[in-house]
């Protein structure tokens, strides 16, 4: 299990029966209310039934949408492209922080968490820019990883490209870059995985095209009053 900004996801391992405890234990200890779940569907459904017991004001689990769970298994580099992937800088800020909530507006997340997973990002160097040509197209991140059995598991995402600058390959190529770089810099085993809407062929071929197979689904779950 992890938490972020937008909420829980629970681990493929999490029984019913323990994430319905789960659920029950996050109500008690956490003052603010979750805004989302996500996890395998049965799962996810009990954590919701024991979060939702516990809460007051009472909340109401409302389903979103099925998300892909890709895992990388060989890089398969895509064709090139102009540009390069560079860490953000303090520099990118007045461009980063915009698109940030543009990309939490198109995918329904709260706006308000835009300016804390910047400065997080932005603290733990993981977020990036793809560069061309002296100008910024777009961003790609990845999450802190989380070690289980020995074994690193980095998430990428998001990753955004501005309105103007897509279909020019630059969000697969960030895609690739970025699990590149995280597979190079961790010494130990690792995996890449990210999340991909079920509902949106495009990211989901262009996912399989640079190496990432479909390793199970997810559902996601808002928390509302």
């Amino acid at each position: 299990m992890w938490t972020s900004l937008t909420g829980t996801f629970l681990s493929p391992t999490f029984r019913p029966s323990d994430a319905a405890e789960f659920g029950h234990h996050l109500a008690q200890h956490l003052p603010d209310p979750l805004p989302q779940s996500s996890g395998r569907i049965t799962s996810t459904q009990s954590f919701n039934e024991g979060y939702c017991a516990e809460r007051y004001p009472p909340l109401t689990p409302q389903w979103k949408e099925t998300l892909l769970v890709y895992v990388l298994d060989q890089l398969k580099p895509p064709h090139p492209v102009e540009g390069s992937l560079v860490l953000a800088t303090d520099a990118n800020n007045e461009l980063l922080i915009p698109w940030i909530v543009e990309y939490c507006e198109a995918r329904q997340y709260p706006q308000e968490i835009a300016e804390p997973f910047h400065k997080r990002s932005m603290e733990r160097q993981s977020l990036y820019v793809w560069q061309v040509n002296g100008r910024v197209a777009g961003f790609a991140a990845h999450h802190p990883p989380v070690v289980t059995e020995g074994e690193a598991i980095f998430r990428v995402g998001p990753v955004f490209v501005t309105p103007q600058e897509r279909r020019r390959g630059y969000a697969s190529t960030m895609t690739a870059e970025l699990s590149r770089l995280l597979k190079v810099a961790w010494q130990t085993p690792s995996r890449v995985m990210l999340f991909a809407d079920a509902n949106n062929p495009a990211s989901n071929k262009a996912y399989q095209n640079v190496g990432f197979v479909q390793a199970s689904e997810v559902g996601m779950y808002n928390f509302v009053e």
